[in-house]
């Protein structure tokens, strides 16, 4: 068994991640091959110092390759790009990356001679928490990602985590290419169901629950170590996160 997972998304808090990541991964026991995709720009909001403002700054790559050589991972390649200023929604800002940087998935699949048995997708800043889950056989065209959740009687899913075959995620990571027609206000949908209609509209099979325990968002309130954190103050802390940004409490 070969995994590759693709690490996609704003910067944030991959240093503080990466060594709980690469634990997880590590925990099913197969050969991983790292992928790393993300823009030139990121927001400090995480660390004291920023908490009053957040303000963008530059991302260097010894920042994305440098958890790596100390934690002594394969990075196959990684990529930067600038957001694309012509679209003002998240989906299309990630869906961009995972398109680019699943070329080179495919590249080294073509060079090596071989096919990935699971591929992974995750944010940079996902906290993953013990004790961790053992994936089962995965079924050619299903995808574990989530979980599903009912909102104004729409079907969603989180755009957070998503695992599947490598012929799945070659569909998943072409989503940019969707198109849907906007609303009234000149929007599209929902993040989240953009993604699930594009799952559904490929007769991709969205598999329930997920297969890890837990995760959080890193926050600069959070403690160190999230594997002792309860779910209820997992969620009392994400609350006073959120109430911060309003109030400057921290």
């Amino acid at each position: 068994m070969r995994t590759a997972v693709m690490i996609v998304g704003e910067l944030r808090t991959w240093a503080r991640a990466a060594e709980r990541m690469f634990a997880y991964f590590d925990y099913q026991q197969h050969p991983v091959d790292y992928y790393f995709a993300t823009w030139t720009l990121t927001r400090d909001f995480w660390w004291p110092e920023h908490n009053s403002i957040a303000t963008n700054r530059p991302v260097s790559e010894d920042e994305i390759t440098r958890p790596f050589r100390t934690h002594g991972k394969n990075l196959v390649d990684y990529t930067m790009i600038e957001n694309d200023v012509r679209e003002d929604r998240t989906y299309y800002y990630q869906a961009r990356l995972s398109q680019l940087i699943n070329q080179s998935k495919k590249k080294q699949q073509q060079e090596q001679g071989f096919i990935y048995d699971h591929v992974a997708e995750i944010r940079p800043d996902l906290y993953l928490v013990e004790p961790f889950a053992l994936w089962g056989e995965e079924p050619e065209h299903n995808m574990y990602g989530g979980p599903i959740r009912i909102e104004n009687e729409q079907t969603m899913m989180q755009d957070f985590y998503y695992r599947s075959s490598s012929p799945v995620h070659d569909i998943l990571a072409d989503r940019y290419s969707y198109r849907p027609q906007k609303n009234d206000d000149g929007q599209v949908d929902e993040n989240e169901k953009l993604v699930y209609d594009w799952l559904t509209a490929h007769q991709i099979h969205i598999e329930y629950p997920v297969d890890h325990q837990y995760s959080f968002i890193i926050r600069p309130n959070f403690p160190q170590d999230l594997s002792t954190v309860s779910h209820e103050d997992s969620n009392r802390l994400n609350a006073e996160w959120i109430a911060y940004q309003w109030t400057d409490k921290y």
